[in-house]
């Protein structure tokens, strides 16, 4: 019972934006001993017992996504991951189908600077998840029939995403940002990158970057740690150590100019879409920068929502978004209104930018937006696959086993003086997109 209201308490005062007294034991992560172990072939283990839950939460990640991915291969490691789902192991006919009839659940996701493969399964039939997790480490070749289904099913995902008014306008906003960089492109690549991959080309890429030591496995759960360190020898102490290919990239800098952009569409819903450089996912900036997005439009409270949405209900939608990338990072505001609200919602979203630029947070506001993340942040982490997935990535990112608990310190020590100077730092020059 002491559970459920402190729980209650927590989501109050994270939905509602104020302090709630009452809540404030609660904002504290408390997390298990976590073991860090370097396999041999230069695989990362992470694991972390929780044996008050029964299941376990199993994260693979691998460092490879749109950073190492060369100009005619552009959505590769998203076809990829697509492909493995699809891929069959030992009696099933595919690997979801083998996951599934354990009682488990597993996916495939890719990104700017990772691929991803997650299973949530029993404390059971974890030992038949790390089998078939293993089995899909261990490809010898591509078959050609799954691999033209998932060809045409990213071909279909880029057409529709073409059709979809904010993943297109998000599209030609990477394009324009990051212009020469991988980043420019959307995950799921391009049309013609996407017909001219071949099963060779998908299995070239596969054994160079799906290597143990490109990868990170974080498991989370009710499990022993000697016997996880045991099934994982078992599983991947035979892959072989390979050389990374270093990429030669050009970083991009802080855009030193303002760009503005209309485009004409015969809707009837007009956008607005403004871009900003931000800092990197490895930067001591990062925390002020998850302030400044919790401020001006990630929530309900922040002050685009209040300005343009409920003081004048000009905004049919809109929100901010935080890209922190282990490359150029950058954060964005949107706004879907009428055509004839266009340019006052245009003047009052650049408004609450300048605000933000030129006059310090009250305590009251930076307090209310420190515990809201926080409470936010603790949330996130209450199950064991989501907390794999932190670690996973904060390990391959560079931030280390302890990130989780450093994040809450991180954003507690904020203050108005900091939030002030990065957003001077990065706000000040933009590529604005208007549609109408």
């Amino acid at each position: 019972m002491k559970k459920t209201i402190a729980a209650f308490l927590l989501l109050f005062a994270v939905l509602s934006g104020f302090p709630a007294h009452a809540a404030e034991p609660v904002l504290q992560l408390k997390l298990a001993p976590t073991t860090r172990i370097v396999l041999d072939n230069g695989m990362v283990l992470i694991i972390r017992e929780r044996h008050d839950m029964d299941n376990v939460g199993v994260y693979l990640s691998i460092g490879a996504g749109q950073l190492t991915e060369e100009e005619g291969e552009m959505g590769i490691t998203h076809l990829l991951q697509n492909y493995l789902i699809e891929t069959p192991v030992e009696s099933f006919h595919d690997t979801a189908t083998a996951i599934e009839s354990q009682g488990g659940v597993i996916s495939a996701s890719s990104g700017p600077d990772s691929s991803d493969i997650q299973i949530d399964a029993t404390a059971r039939e974890f030992p038949f998840a790390m089998k078939v997790l293993g089995d899909l480490t261990h490809l010898q070749s591509i078959d050609p029939k799954i691999f033209d289904l998932e060809k045409d099913d990213a071909l279909h995902q880029i057409h529709q995403q073409s059709e979809e008014a904010y993943p297109s306008l998000y599209s030609y906003f990477l394009s324009e940002f990051y212009s020469f960089h991988p980043y420019k492109v959307p995950v799921v690549g391009l049309t013609a990158t996407i017909k001219s991959l071949t099963p060779k080309k998908i299995f070239d890429y596969y054994a160079r970057y799906y290597v143990p030591n490109n990868m990170v496995l974080a498991i989370v759960g009710n499990v022993d740690t000697d016997r996880v360190i045991q099934l994982v020898n078992h599983e991947f102490s035979d892959l072989q150590r390979k050389p990374i290919k270093a990429d030669d990239i050009y970083y991009q800098p802080i855009l030193d100019e303002q760009k503005q952009i209309q485009l004409q569409d015969n809707g009837n819903i007009a956008w607005l879409f403004v871009g900003f450089s931000a800092p990197e996912f490895k930067s001591q900036d990062y925390p002020d920068m998850q302030v400044i997005n919790s401020i001006l439009g990630a929530s309900m409270s922040s002050r685009i929502w209040l300005s343009i949405r409920e003081k004048r209900g000009l905004s049919y939608e809109l929100g901010s978004q935080y890209s922190a990338r282990e490359g150029p990072s950058h954060f964005v505001i949107y706004v879907a209104t009428s055509p004839e609200n266009l340019k006052e919602s245009r003047t009052n979203l650049l408004k609450e930018v300048d605000r933000i630029r030129e006059e310090p947070l009250t305590e009251e506001e930076l307090e209310i937006t420190k515990r809201r993340l926080i409470g936010q942040f603790i949330l996130s982490l209450e199950n064991n696959l989501s907390q794999a997935e932190f670690l996973a990535h904060s390990e391959l990112l560079g931030k280390g086993i302890m990130y989780d608990e450093a994040y809450i310190d991180q954003i507690r020590k904020v203050t108005s003086a900091q939030v002030l100077a990065i957003a001077k730092k990065y706000l000040e020059n933009y590529i604005l997109i208007s549609v109408e």
